[in-house]
């Protein structure tokens, strides 16, 4: 038995399943909660029932395509840090692409990967800290540092976006640099990176040109299941 075997069998016991599970429940109250609270203030706005309908209508429609880019690197989330704390995680942000990127941030570290297996226990406590500690910084971020942001946002909207380019470039800086890792490790890791990257930049495109915007967002879940089917025909 490996050490990710090791690891693999503490993700997915049944602690974890209780102790993941209590964490999606306050979720879902929390939902809860929002939600009432959220209609009580209909008739202050003269907001009308159909208005309402029609909103959470448009908000499942364009929630349908993130949610398969979710749904599909969750897939490979649990192969590779359980099922718990796949679903934990990502009842919390949402955000697979941080989470994934967080627990190999983790495991990097100790000098090991998620995929490794030499990844061991320790490595996963790593990985679950730095990934509780990123979410909880946005979470708690917004709360003391909202009414600040949105003025200096203001001020920087204003300077020829600024902010845009900005955000750009971070994001640029960090994906491109765990890609160009993953790429450095194989032939099959690199053929991967770059029909994932070439199949976003095609699947952007046409969906600029034929003006569909909900194929933006599928484009993740494109370029992972494309790049997968590729490798898997490499010999």
């Amino acid at each position: 038995m490996t050490l990710h075997d090791q690891v693999m069998q503490v993700a997915n016991s049944a602690a974890a399943w209780i102790f993941c599970l209590l964490i999606v429940v306050l979720v879902f109250f929390q939902t809860f909660v929002f939600s009432k609270i959220s209609l009580n203030y209909r008739k202050e706005f003269g907001i009308s029932s159909s208005e309402i309908k029609k909103a959470f209508k448009s908000g499942i429609i364009t929630t349908v395509g993130p949610a398969l880019s979710i749904f599909i690197v969750g897939l490979g989330l649990v192969a590779q840090i359980g099922g718990p704390l796949t679903l934990a995680r990502l009842s919390v942000i949402g955000n697979a692409t941080f989470e994934a990127s967080a627990a190999e941030l983790g495991a990097a570290a100790l000098g090991t990967s998620i995929n490794s297996p030499d990844y061991s226990l320790i490595a996963y406590t790593c990985s679950v800290w730095v990934m509780s500690l990123g979410g909880s910084c946005m979470l708690i971020m917004p709360l003391i540092f909202t009414k600040s942001l949105s003025n200096i946002s203001k001020k920087v909207i204003n300077k020829r976006n600024l902010a845009k380019i900005i955000g750009i470039s971070a994001s640029l800086a960090s994906f491109g640099y765990f890609s160009l890792d993953y790429a450095k490790k194989g032939n099959k890791n690199l053929v991967a990176v770059a029909v994932a990257f070439l199949t976003v930049l095609v699947v952007t495109k046409l969906g600029e040109k034929f003006k569909i915007l909900w194929v933006k967002e599928w484009s993740l879940a494109f370029s992972i299941i494309i790049s997968v089917i590729v490798v898997a025909m490499i010999p």
